[in-house]
């Protein structure tokens, strides 16, 4: 049986960070050992002098060397080991970390002479996606919601909603829905007289059964905290009953530690959207909008994660690895973005034009353009970009 040897890459990550790591000039080293390989991850910092001549930390550095199958594996296994050493340097200093973004990755592998090579910009001073305020939906929500005896509950859930959109992990998307429900699930056993007979009547009939479960074999009724959550699924929710139960057991598996967080992300990456649904049916139920307006509120959400940003990749070609860069620097390209025509329309979206020069900051002797991408919301906003290498 033939085996594909894996290959070497170096990946570049940079965060905004309140801990300096080294002083300016110099670099730590840390190793991890993963189940299948060692992990070397070394911090440096970029500093800037002001006008007055102090020296100011500005960000951090964190390169990764890993060996993996291809580019996009390293640059994903990479950002999660620069994410652990930076949560971990958090929690020791108790200060706040951004999370990294990618800043390049290159394939150092010996004994080839073409090379996959990426980068990412980030700063592209664009204006994030928009959309405009719908004043009449706006005061749909207020005049239903002055005088709510559950007012402040239901503000409550749409912040822990709002905090929602601002995530990209999906395991924090996943607890601040669900913590958006468990905000809700007093003023829908209220809302809708909510009983252990509506909301769990398998437990409950015949009655006897269940008393002699709960008091021989140790069994309980689940708790008071749920079961508004429930009846809202198993009632309001399609195939609800057993989205319920897949969400209660990932939330569990989270929250109580008995699952592996990679299978929990997982679970987590497929359940969030329904998850997200049954929250906009929790707040407009409780709202009193009429049924026949819901799916008008069912709207994806526009984020802004990521912001636009430019991936640029190409094929370097040099035999040595330490050759790819000048002067002990990464290979990298230096750009320049001119914005040659922008046009914003009246739904709040924005139409623009983008010229990209890119200068090759590289050691070796040549190299071949492969592509150069834009990603952003999928909402909002529409670039065209032209390039020059």
């Amino acid at each position: 049986m033939n085996f594909k040897a894996k290959k070497k890459y170096q990946v570049v990550t940079k965060v905004d960070s309140s801990v300096k790591t080294a002083d300016s000039g110099k670099r730590i080293e840390l190793t991890y050992n993963l189940p299948d390989t060692p992990v070397l991850c070394v911090f440096s910092d970029n500093y800037f002098v002001d006008e007055s001549g102090t020296e100011f930390h500005k960000e951090t550095y964190v390169e990764v060397t890993i060996e993996a199958d291809n580019i996009n594996e390293a640059i994903e296994k990479s950002n999660a080991i620069a994410n652990f050493f930076l949560t971990t340097i958090s929690w020791t200093e108790k200060t706040n970390i951004n999370r990294t973004y990618v800043h390049l990755a290159y394939d150092v592998t010996l004994g080839i002479t073409d090379r996959e090579f990426v980068q990412f910009f980030y700063n592209l001073n664009l204006p994030p996606a928009k959309r405009k305020l719908e004043t009449d939906r706006l005061e749909k929500i207020l005049h239903n919601l002055q005088g709510n005896e559950f007012e402040d509950r239901l503000v409550r859930a749409m912040d822990w909603f709002r905090k929602y959109m601002t995530e990209e992990n999906e395991l924090d998307k996943f607890v601040n829905l669900w913590t958006a429900l468990e905000a809700l699930n007093n003023p829908i056993v209220k809302k809708f007289d909510v009983t252990y007979d509506k909301a769990l009547p398998e437990a409950i009939i015949p009655k006897y059964i269940f008393l002699l479960r709960k008091t021989f074999l140790g069994h309980r009724p689940p708790p008071k905290e749920i079961i508004g959550i429930r009846y809202l699924f198993e009632n309001h929710v399609a195939d609800g009953k057993k989205l319920y139960q897949n969400i209660r057991k990932t939330r569990v598996g989270l929250l109580h530690g008995f699952e592996k967080i990679s299978t929990l992300v997982s679970e987590a990456r497929q359940l969030n959207q329904q998850l997200e649904y049954a929250v906009t049916k929790a707040i407009l139920l409780l709202l009193d909008m009429p049924p026949k307006e819901h799916t008008d509120w069912m709207k994806k959400p526009l984020t802004n994660l990521p912001l636009p940003y430019i991936k640029v990749g190409a094929l370097l070609h040099e035999s040595n690895p330490k050759m790819l860069g000048k002067s002990g620097q990464h290979p990298h390209f230096k750009d320049e973005r001119i914005i040659l025509s922008t046009d914003t329309k009246a739904d709040g979206s924005t139409t623009m034009s983008l010229k990209n020069e890119l200068k090759p900051e590289f050691g070796c002797s040549s190299y071949t353009p492969r592509f150069v991408e834009m990603y952003g919301p999928d909402e909002g906003y529409t670039a065209k970009i032209e390039t020059q290498n």
